[in-house]
């Protein structure tokens, strides 16, 4: 992915491109992987990718932003907005290169994405939740 900004304008200058490949995913549990590789949740054969782009970034406080953008998941494009806390202070690492850290989190509802997909417990409770809690740690480093 890319993110752009001036550091001296980053609410009026943010811009943020990422595509995800979906075979990427990894919730370190083997079965629960395959479960939403298959054709049940991401169906990693038919979408391949998540992709993201902002469409408008605004500030929200010293250190945070709002970044409002086009998420596209399992062939659905919605809306959302993610909370972006950061950038960190610029720092240069070991091999000379410039970079920052920032995280985004959001909540976003899977139903909405046409990922539908759930089985009631015995108990009476689903396998599945709707709401699906998003954290990225980013670093990002200058180019």
């Amino acid at each position: 992915g890319t993110v752009s900004f001036d550091p001296k304008n980053i609410a009026g200058t943010l811009a943020v491109q990422a595509t995800f490949e979906t075979k990427s995913i990894n919730t370190r549990n083997a079965d629960r992987d395959k479960d939403l590789k298959s054709n049940l949740f991401f169906d990693v054969t038919r979408y391949p990718t998540i992709a993201f782009k902002s469409t408008r970034a605004e500030a929200a406080g010293p250190g945070h932003f709002k970044v409002t953008g086009a998420l596209t998941i399992h062939g659905v494009t919605k809306d959302v907005v993610l909370d972006v806390e950061g950038p960190t202070p610029a720092i240069k690492d070991i091999w000379g290169e410039v970079r920052v850290g920032a995280t985004l989190t959001s909540v976003l509802d899977r139903r909405t994405f046409g990922l539908v997909y759930n089985e009631l417990l015995e108990g009476g409770g689903a396998v599945v939740g709707n709401d699906v809690h998003i954290t990225i740690d980013l670093e990002i480093a200058h180019k």
